[in-house]
């Protein structure tokens, strides 16, 4: 294993590096943030020391090799926090809430919301009555359908509006969106109303950076996008998703398929070999073989450029490019330094990439691909040809999905259980749509009315999408609600890394090195879920569209919701049901929908007046105050003991006298509130717990203390 380590010199500089912007990006989640001067400055000493051993000395050389690279990696580790500080560190000056002109260039294309565009803007000036303020980051502009025609990447624009940052909803369990956005330098958002100014600037030359987008749009555009084959289509070819729906995405995810809606190293790999088989030219020189290598390279970056360079497609095409160079040098490239240098590379380029799940869950799994797939390859190399090739497929896919594993407990809590299936079927298919969309893409991109291209890739698509759909409504597709936390996940990796040890060396120091780290797992999990199970909790969500109140005690849960529409949304309904499954699974969950005209008493609670119910959630005495009349309320509020005051939207004018409360109560204001009834809040009850501004509430009668969940 050794000798196999140190065929990757790489390894010995980018793991320094990646594990100092991880301890960078730790200390900043901590309020901890470390100097940029100190940071310079062990720099500079530890250079300096590297420099001196480089001398000739008398000291023993194999104490100086230990220090030399001691120093290395130390440097290493100092540059990878100094190269997270200084791509985290830049931010504009604030203009949150603020009315005024934004200006810049759009960088994507429009994706169609219900009433709205919505475009990302390069922006670079803000301009208001006070301020003139330069910015480098990025805005999401929300623009009405009526208002005027939607623009196109590389216009420049100029739009009016209140200024409104990105925000989280603090509910336990929730995307980070927040932070999702601010990773590609983008905090805020504008809605350009009907009516309301937008002006686009006089051409001044879009350049060549937004041809990709501009191909991307003409191929669209060549495509019914409101047929669902069409989405998957445009999302396999062009990484293109805003078409798919709800229920398409679900079944590509519960039948293990949601990388193949992702452009990846398939992908990319697939139009390589293409390019390749298309300009093969027997008895070639050497500068045609280079002119050769050079326009793949250009194509693959390109086609990187079209589908939004994310990172997959990116890694992707990085390695493939390694991969040609090295047939240019003639020289054999070493799969694992060009996986390495490919992520040093885009971390160098983006620091905030590694904390996105796409970043790692893209290089974990073709790491997983390239160690083990081999390993198992070895077990049946003397199989028929036709029985290897399916072999082959099965293996790449255990291999993916195991090394991913740890990582979609994590993020997702959900595991795909008929993945190969999944695999098996649906690769050969879209192996075959991307050689079709390759040959076809020159004349989808020329002609104006390729129809019997489009027709092909729509009827292949729809193929992958009817099996797809088959094998999710398979029974036990999914099994979800896998709970998993940070210090389960590294176990599980430790565990699996074990497991490819003992497989591949077969040495009786890994067998027990796999059944130490699979006790420990075991009894990690086992102490974390009887410590969840003795706690007794209270929370109240933020959710503009309901109240939602959730209490657990002794391993079972109770929710409680009210909805401001008659009908709810399907995000509230799948967060509701998820909730018992949070962090553990609980062993009953009973949820419970109040109706404004429901009786006086209900499933675990209690209708007080019109427009206040009383819940128990847990030995919490929780009053809920609706639209209903101001003496009654203050009447109720003053008739009983209140452990949690909640009011929700439609509350009735409190005046002064409402603020006298007994010793322990707590106020909250739930995410339904308007704002000027959150200002009321603040204004009478100094200590009250709003959500939309703090996050979900939380009462815990082991930690006996409130915080926001972020």
């Amino acid at each position: 294993m050794i000798r196999d380590i140190r065929k990757v010199p790489l390894l010995r500089v980018v793991l320094p590096f990646v594990a100092g912007m991880i301890l960078a990006g730790q200390s900043v989640r901590m309020g901890q943030e470390i100097p940029g001067r100190l940071l310079v400055i062990l720099l500079v000493v530890i250079l300096t020391a590297m420099i001196f051993l480089l001398r000739p000395a008398t000291t023993r050389l194999l104490f100086r090799h230990v220090l030399f690279g001691t120093l290395l990696v130390s440097f290493m580790v100092v540059s990878g926090m100094a190269r997270f500080r200084a791509g985290a560190g830049f931010r504009n000056a604030d203009i949150e809430g603020r009315v005024g002109f934004v200006t810049g260039t759009v960088l994507s294309m429009p994706e169609k919301k219900k009433q709205t565009w919505m475009v990302f803007l390069a922006a670079t000036v803000y301009e208001d009555d006070s301020l003139l303020q330069p910015l480098s980051e990025n805005i999401r502009v929300y623009i009405a359908r009526d208002a005027f025609t939607s623009p196109e990447p590389g216009e420049r624009w100029i739009f009016h509006g209140v200024v409104s940052g990105i925000r989280n909803g603090g509910n336990p369990g929730e995307f980070d969106y927040r932070g999702y956005m601010q990773r590609r330098n983008c905090r805020y958002h504008l809605y350009v109303r009907s009516g309301k100014l937008a002006s686009k600037l006089p051409d001044q030359g879009r350049g060549w950076r937004y041809v990709p987008s501009r191909l991307r749009s003409r191929i669209l555009d060549h495509w019914d996008q409101g047929d669902e084959n069409v989405a998957v289509l445009s999302a396999l070819t062009l990484g293109y998703k805003p078409l798919l729906s709800g229920e398409t995405r679900n079944d590509f995810s519960d039948a293990g398929a949601m990388h193949l809606l992702a452009v990846s190293g398939l992908h990319v790999g697939m139009i390589w070999w293409i390019l390749g088989t298309i300009l093969r030219i027997k008895g070639s020189s050497r500068t045609t073989g280079i002119i050769k290598n050079l326009l793949i390279i250009g194509i693959l970056w390109m086609y990187a450029g079209i589908t939004g360079y994310t990172d997959s497609v990116t890694r992707s095409v990085t390695m493939f490019s390694f991969v040609s160079f090295s047939r240019v040098l003639r020289r054999d490239a070493n799969i694992y330094n060009s996986l390495v240098f490919s992520a040093f590379i885009l971390l160098l380029l983006r620091p905030e990439r590694i904390a996105e799940p796409g970043f790692q869950l893209s290089y974990t799994a073709v790491f997983g691909i390239v160690s083990m797939q081999p390993v198992f390859a070895e077990k049946y190399a003397s199989v028929h040809r036709l029985v290897r090739r399916i072999l082959d497929l099965l293996s790449v896919s255990i291999a993916a999905q195991l090394s991913t594993l740890p990582l979609a407990l994590l993020y997702f809590h959900q595991f795909p259980s008929w993945f190969l299936l999944t695999n098996v079927v649906a690769i050969p298919l879209v192996s075959l749509i991307l050689c079709v969309f390759t040959l076809s893409a020159p004349f989808l991109v020329l002609l104006n009315a390729p129809g019997f291209y489009s027709t092909i890739l729509t009827w292949l698509a729809g193929c992958l999408r009817m099996v797809v759909g088959k094998i999710a409504s398979l029974p036990y597709a999914t099994v979800a609600g896998v709970p998993m936390n940070i210090p389960q996940s590294v176990l599980l990796y430790i565990l699996i890394f074990f497991l490819v040890l003992l497989f591949t060396y077969r040495r009786p120091l890994y067998l027990v090195g796999l059944m130490f780290f699979a006790a420990l797992n075991l009894s990690f999990s086992v102490w974390q879920t009887s410590r969840f199970r003795a706690t007794r909790s209270v929370e109240i969500f933020n959710f503009n569209s309901a109240t939602l109140i959730s209490g657990f005690e002794e391993g079972n849960r109770s929710t409680w919701y009210i909805c401001t529409d008659s009908i709810p949304g399907p995000f509230l309904l799948e967060y509701v049901e998820s909730l018992g499954r949070q962090p553990y699974r609980s062993d009953r969950h009973t949820v419970t929908r109040i109706f404004p005209e429901d009786s006086l008493e209900g499933a675990g609670y209690h209708k007080l007046e019109h427009g206040l119910w009383s819940v128990y959630p847990d030995g919490k005495w929780v009053l809920i105050a609706g639209a209903c009349e101001h003496s009654r309320l203050k009447a109720v509020m003053e008739a009983y003991r209140w452990d949690v005051i909640l009011f929700r939207r439609g509350i009735s004018w409190l005046d002064d006298s409402c603020g006298n409360l007994q010793p322990g109560t707590m106020v909250v204001g739930d995410g339904t509130l308007q704002d000027y009834e959150n200002e009321r809040i603040k204004e009478l009850f100094p200590g009250a717990w709003i959500t939309s501004e703090m996050g979900a509430w939380k009462w815990s009668a082991e930690s006996r203390f409130l915080f926001s969940i972020h």
